[in-house]
C-alpha cells in the first residue's frame, strides 16, 4: 500500500532541470533566475560568473539585463575562440527603435537584438564586420535564440520557436582571448532592456541538429519554471 509523505514546511523554488546534451565545446550553460548563486556556469570545470557592472535584476526565473536596476549583466568570465556557437532564451521589453542590445557578446560583437521600426525585432550574429541577421515577428514572448559563427563555415541565426532562420557570410574570428558576456548593452546605448531565462556557450560549430537537440532539452526545463518557447 502507498504511504503519503508531507514535508512540513520545506518549499522547492526551483524545479529540477535537466543537463544539456552531451556535445564537445560546451563551455558554459546555465537557467538564470532568483540571484547570481543560484545563476551559476554549469559546465563540469566552467569558470564562475560574475555581475557585470551592478549586474542584472533577477526575478525568481529569469534575468532583467540592460538599463535597469541595478542594471547591466553578467561576466561570463569565458573566453572567445576562432568557432562559436552562443545559444539564449530571451524577450525583448523596451528600448529606443534601432538601438542595440546584447544577448551573448565580446566587445561590439556577438549575437545582438534589436527592436526594429512596426514593432519587429532584428536578431543578428556579428564579429569582424560581417553581420548575419534575421527579422523576427513582434516579440511579445521569449525566444530561443541560436548563432554560429567562425570555424571557416558560412554565419547562422536561428529563432527555434518560430521555426526561423538565416546564413550569411564566413567570419573570421581574430579577437581570441576576449572575455564574453550575457545581457551587455553596447556603451553608446543606455536605454535597453532585455529578459534572460537561459544561456549557454560552445568553442565550437554545433550542428543544426544537435541545436535541435538543445532546444527540446532547454524546451522542457523551461516549462518546469513557466516560461514557454
Amino acid at each position: 500500500m502507498a504511504t503519503a509523505v508531507q514535508l512540513a514546511g520545506t518549499a522547492f523554488p526551483t524545479p529540477l532541470i535537466k543537463a544539456l546534451p552531451t556535445l564537445s565545446g560546451l563551455q558554459g550553460w546555465s537557467y538564470f533566475g532568483g540571484d547570481l548563486t543560484k545563476s551559476q556556469n554549469a559546465a563540469p570545470g566552467g569558470v564562475a560568473y560574475s555581475n557585470l557592472g551592478a549586474g542584472p535584476a533577477f526575478q525568481p526565473n529569469y534575468a532583467r539585463c540592460g538599463a535597469v536596476t541595478p542594471g547591466a549583466g553578467v561576466q561570463t568570465g569565458i573566453t572567445l575562440f576562432t568557432a562559436e556557437t552562443v545559444l539564449v532564451v530571451a524577450r525583448y521589453v523596451s528600448g529606443s527603435v534601432g538601438a542595440s542590445l546584447g544577448l551573448v557578446t565580446w566587445g561590439a560583437n556577438g549575437l545582438l537584438l534589436t527592436p526594429l521600426t512596426g514593432g519587429s525585432t532584428g536578431v543578428q550574429i556579428a564579429h569582424g564586420g560581417v553581420t548575419t541577421s534575421l527579422v523576427d515577428p513582434p516579440i511579445t514572448a521569449w525566444r530561443f535564440y541560436a548563432a554560429t559563427i567562425g570555424g571557416g563555415v558560412a554565419s547562422a541565426v536561428y529563432d527555434l520557436t518560430n521555426n526561423l532562420s538565416n546564413t550569411g557570410a564566413v567570419a573570421t574570428i581574430t579577437a581570441a582571448g576576449t572575455l564574453k558576456a550575457i545581457g551587455q548593452a553596447p556603451p553608446s546605448t543606455n536605454n535597453q532592456v532585455v529578459d534572460i531565462a537561459f544561456a549557454a556557450s560552445y568553442n565550437a560549430i554545433i550542428s543544426k541538429a544537435n541545436i535541435d537537440l538543445i532546444y527540446a532539452s532547454v524546451k522542457q526545463s523551461l516549462a518546469l519554471r513557466g516560461i514557454v518557447v
